[in-house]
């Protein structure tokens, strides 16, 4: 059997070959046909698209907003494979904990305040979870150095939360009282 898949490899090989070299040669008139074909007004349609994209990117927009503060995020930066991104957040009236730090694109609004993801580095995943209160602008760092970004949460009653934090090897989980978030905040 393998001395008749060598006989049949030798005559075959050369037909591959060619057929191989065929569909490059193709490949590369079909390459030069576009590059010609496509005028300067389309190339310069694309780069302004692109620089667009990336002024938008630049630009801050709402990331959340109750009562009288204003929340706004820009992007800052994404991890590798669309895994998610990281932003800067300002707001309105200031907050100064927000600023020179990164946070992630998950957040949720309840007991008063907004709940942040906020990143402590890019590399590794190590992420706190804080809360705002929107009356007081207190800040409270309510659990840290989570090993990851992955986190769902479940309202368990009007006055409490579970936050289930997920890594490759657990799930941590963690329940927010409304008193906890109400009386143990700092600046």
């Amino acid at each position: 059997m393998d001395g008749l898949l060598s006989i049949l490899t030798i005559p075959l090989y050369p037909i591959f070959l060619l057929f191989v070299l065929v569909v490059m040669l193709f490949a590369g008139l079909l390459s030069l046909w576009q590059r010609f074909t496509t005028s300067k007004e389309d190339l310069q349609k694309q780069k302004q698209e692109i620089l667009e994209i990336e002024n938008r990117n630049k630009q801050w927009n709402v990331f959340t907003s109750a009562d009288s503060v204003l929340i706004e995020q820009q992007l800052a930066g994404s991890l590798p494979w669309d895994s998610g991104d990281y932003l800067n957040l300002k707001s309105n009236p200031p907050i100064s904990y927000l600023t020179d730090k990164l946070f992630g694109d998950w957040l949720l609004v309840d007991f008063g305040g907004v709940f942040l993801q906020k990143w402590n580095d890019t590399q590794k995943i190590n992420c706190d979870l804080v809360f705002i209160d929107f009356d007081t602008l207190k800040v409270t760092e309510l659990e840290t150095r989570l090993p990851t970004k992955h986190w769902t949460t479940e309202k368990l009653n009007p006055d409490e939360i579970k936050f289930t934090f997920t890594t490759a090897d657990i799930d941590l989980t963690y329940i927010v009282k409304r008193t906890e978030v109400n009386q143990n905040e700092s600046n």
